[in-house]
């Protein structure tokens, strides 16, 4: 069954991929596949329409009018800044992950490192092989000033228990989606559970 889905989603991400890529390629559901041929010399080729996006409704949720408009969704109603902060937040410690991407140092990294929950003592090899590198490539993507950490804080969404909060940070690249970080209280300080860099 795993196997059946993975196959499923994989070629739904394929032919995303594939239909994203080739922006002249238009589908009608119900028309044959037409063959692309290169326009002759001696015949003059019919104008094609172009491919516009296609304001959406007035009433649409922010999903619908992101897909709409050909763009990564993003819901951003809180806009509040964050300038500065420490662990007594959740908001203050993502402040902190930002600010030691910035410095990008293995210093930082133990700083960026400290700021996990305890329960993930065992995933440092993979926390600074995998997230730690994405969240330098993509750090100035929420900060836009690397001298003054800051960074806009979109959504909170509370997560089951009262000890658990999700994030979701704007993001300045509009290609992006505004990524979710969830954190967990561990003692009065909040740590991060789930990161996405």
């Amino acid at each position: 069954m795993k196997t059946a889905v993975g196959f499923l989603l994989g070629g739904i991400l394929f032919m995303t991929i594939a239909c994203k890529a080739s922006p002249t390629v238009q589908s009608t559901p119900t028309a044959p596949a037409a063959k692309m041929e290169s326009p002759s010399a001696s015949a003059a080729p019919a104008a094609a329409a172009p491919v516009a996006a296609t304001p959406a409704p007035a009433t649409a949720r922010p999903e619908e009018a992101a897909a709409a408009e050909g763009r990564v969704a993003s819901y951003c109603p809180e806009k509040q800044v964050i300038t500065s902060g420490d662990q007594t937040t959740p908001e203050g410690t993502v402040w902190l992950a930002y600010k030691a991407a910035i410095k990008g140092t293995s210093e930082a990294f133990d700083d960026f490192f400290g700021l996990f929950a305890s329960f993930h003592a065992r995933n440092k090899g993979f926390v600074q092989s995998a997230q730690w590198p994405r969240l330098l490539q993509h750090v100035r993507k929420y900060v836009p000033a690397p001298d003054k950490p800051s960074y806009t804080l979109c959504r909170r969404v509370k997560e089951s228990g009262p000890n658990s909060i999700k994030l979701f940070i704007q993001s300045n690249d509009p290609q992006k989606s505004d990524p979710p970080i969830t954190l967990v209280n561990e003692g009065g300080s909040w740590k991060i559970d789930v990161f996405t860099p």
